[in-house]
């Protein structure tokens, strides 16, 4: 191919330019070239910016929108620059802030920590982390959490201010509401007249109230640091911590009275109670402990204990003399009456010449009386040993008739008027003679006792009459001073007398002689004066009445 021939595309690639020796070629190619890489360079810059015109719009309507204050300030600390969101709240623009200020936004009671986050801001770039109230256009205050930071270039110098804030309103209100309700829970633990403790499942003490630091006279974290079992007594330690640890490990709920050591030393007795907390997946979080002094019941059980005692060695004393008492009472009859008939035996017989029909009189006299006193004996004899009465049918009637006529051979007794109502001359019932007539002594003689000194004339009605169920009611009527109190059960008490002497043993004795025969002995007042007492009792059966 000729060289002045033009050479085909291919063989004018670049890789294959043709060289122009004038210098005229060179220059059209450098050309060339440089043309396509400016319009590349070109090209590139105009993206770059459309790139960054689009990211700057992106971010401008991100700040603009972004429910939360945004702000930048120039180094000097002036606002440059506040989102739409800033303005709306407190409704005020860039250039009012600039020109007013900001500060009169901030709450007075946070003004003084807000100050001085703002300096070291503007000094020292130092990073700005606080809640704070902040004042709405709509005049309330609201609680953000604000973050502020310095902005540096290389040279580490100061740039910008920015800062976000964060509106923690709903957040805050709750935590100031949790915080009221622990501070009233806390105020209400405080003021409970007992002891309260908490105590982790570790078995560390982790609340504590105010009594439990003003009797102990420490706070919780010596209370921590000592450990709570060095405040029970030496005595209960070792059985405490184990009843402490069995709750823990089983998790049941466990009680003990223990010694707690007082702030002087002094320790008093406790009720202990300890109660598991479970979270909703049934797992214990926590013990609740509640500690009652019970120091003054403990104390009173023991001198309770000490005077019962007392009182069972003076009962024992005081019913020995009473039935000593009693018997002498009713084995002095038929003694005095043995003397008597004896002295007159003895008369009977020195006379001349001796009158021996009277003399034997007073002889079966004395037997009889003799058998009376060993009557009296035995059936003691069987009270002691709670033997059964022997029960014997018995004419009620003359029952009664026997014992007052005991009752009125005492002088004080004898000018008392009775008026007997009876049903008839014969109600038969099924009795032991004796014990009952003891009874009969017994209600009669405290009426008459109850009549004296009460300014009325006395008067005793005795009345006796078969019942629809067969059985023989006795009512001892009497105008005195009436029961006492407003159970007149207590009168049946074991030693609860309305006698100035009395010992309060009759009536109770009384009665279980009554309910030993299966019957019953009780008391009222009447509806004006005295009171009423009723004796009832079975009858015999029809077999052993006809014999």
């Amino acid at each position: 191919m000729n060289e002045s021939e033009p050479k085909s595309d291919a063989a004018a690639s670049a890789g294959d330019l043709p060289v122009d020796r004038s210098g005229a070629g060179d220059r059209r190619i450098v050309d060339s070239v440089s043309g396509y890489t400016l319009s590349g360079d070109v090209d590139d810059l105009f993206r770059s910016r459309e790139l960054l015109r689009e990211r700057k719009l992106q971010l401008n309507l991100l700040t603009e929108t972004l429910p939360a204050l945004i702000w930048k300030a120039a180094p000097d600390g002036t606002i440059v620059y506040m989102n739409k969101t800033a303005t709306a709240y407190c409704g005020r623009t860039v250039d009012d802030v600039q020109r007013s200020g900001w500060i009169d936004l901030i709450h007075p009671d946070d003004y003084a920590a807000v100050s001085g986050h703002w300096n070291r801001l503007l000094e020292e770039g130092v990073e700005a982390d606080i809640v704070l109230r902040f004042l709405g256009i709509d005049g309330r205050y609201k609680w953000f959490h604000t973050i502020a930071t310095s902005v540096r270039d290389e040279s580490g110098k100061i740039t910008a201010l920015h800062s976000i804030m964060l509106d923690t309103t709903a957040q805050k209100n709750a935590e100031l509401a949790l915080q009221q309700s622990e501070q009233q829970m806390q105020r209400m633990m405080d003021t409970v007249p007992s002891m309260l403790w908490s105590i982790g499942t570790d078995g560390s003490v982790t609340f504590v109230n105010r009594l439990v630091r003003d009797y102990t006279g420490l706070s919780l974290d010596q209370i921590r640091d000592r450990g709570w079992i060095e405040l029970v007594h030496p005595e209960e330690q070792e059985e405490v911590a184990r009843l402490c640890q069995q709750a823990l490990t089983s998790g049941i709920h466990c009680k003990a009275e223990r010694r707690i050591r007082r702030a002087d030393g002094t320790y008093r007795w406790h009720l202990t109670r300890a109660e598991p907390f479970r979270n909703d997946n049934g797992q214990i979080v926590q013990w609740f402990v509640v500690d009652i002094d019970i120091d003054d019941q403990k104390r009173a059980e023991e001198r309770l204990r000490a005077l019962r005692a007392s009182v069972s060695d003076t009962s024992k004393t005081s019913i020995a003399a009473e039935i000593s008492a009693s018997i002498a009472h009713e084995i002095n009859q038929p003694l005095s009456s043995v003397l008597v008939n004896a002295q007159a035996c003895a008369r009977w017989l020195k006379v001349v010449p001796p009158r021996i029909e009277e003399a034997v009189t007073s002889i079966d006299r004395i037997v009889r009386d003799a058998r009376s006193v060993d009557a009296v004996m035995r059936n003691v004899r069987s009270l002691f040993k709670r033997q059964a009465a022997i029960k014997t049918p018995c004419n009620m009637v003359g029952l009664i008739q026997d014992a007052v006529s005991l009752i009125r051979e005492d002088v004080n007794r004898r000018l008392i008027p009775i008026d007997y109502d009876f049903e008839g001359p014969i109600l038969m019932v099924l009795a032991d003679r004796f014990q009952i007539q003891q009874v009969i002594i017994n209600v009669v003689g405290n009426a008459i006792e109850a009549m004296q000194g009460t300014g009325r004339l006395p008067s005793l009605r005795i009345r006796a009459r078969r019942t629809a169920d067969d059985l023989v009611l006795t009512e001892f009527i009497d105008n005195g001073c009436g029961l006492p109190g407003h159970s007149t059960e207590n009168v049946f008490d074991a030693f609860v007398t309305t006698k100035k002497d009395g010992m309060g043993i009759g009536l109770s004795i009384s009665r279980s002689i009554v309910e030993a025969h299966g019957g019953q002995l009780f008391g009222k007042n009447n509806p004006v004066f005295g009171a009423t007492f009723n004796l009832l009792l079975s009858g015999p059966s029809p077999d052993i009445a006809s014999e």
